[in-house]
């Protein structure tokens, strides 16, 4: 699992001008939001990736697969070409199996479990007070398919 940032563009000069204000010294943020509020630039845009974190399999082109694995983290790659446009990624860090991931990869999952557990808890609750409240005299006389 890794946590990567990464924008692609149709055309190679736009994303090495990007790479370039990124390693002159201006924040990725800064520069992704200089992108999209700038309408000329904005038309090259193709995708654009925030902290996001991917396995091998849900990161497409899998070509930023094997480069996010080369990549020093917090290091900004190189332009890199593919079919559908060129590349830049900056790697946020990398989980290899069998280690406890990021809070904030499993954060959702950690919330709806303690959400489903809190209803639970609640519903148990609810049921055992109306047992406590309600009598309730179950009589089958006469049910349907029997015979007297």
């Amino acid at each position: 699992m890794i946590n990567i940032s990464y924008i692609a563009f149709a055309d190679r000069d736009e994303a090495n001008a990007f790479r370039s204000g990124v390693l002159r010294g201006t924040r990725w943020e800064e520069a992704v939001k200089a992108i999209q509020t700038d309408s000329a630039n904005h038309s090259g845009l193709l995708q654009l990736a925030d902290r996001q974190y991917f396995t091998r399999g849900r990161l497409y082109p899998p070509e930023l697969w094997k480069l996010a694995l080369t990549l020093p983290r917090g290091d900004v790659s190189f332009v890199l070409k593919t079919d559908e446009g060129f590349y830049v990624l900056v790697v946020h860090s990398l989980q290899r199996p069998g280690i406890i991931p990021d809070l904030g990869y499993v954060r959702n999952d950690v919330r709806n479990r303690l959400l489903i557990e809190h209803r639970r808890e609640h519903y148990e609750k609810f049921l055992e007070e109306l047992r406590q409240k309600t009598y309730v005299d179950i009589r089958l006389e006469n049910a349907p398919g029997e015979t007297e």
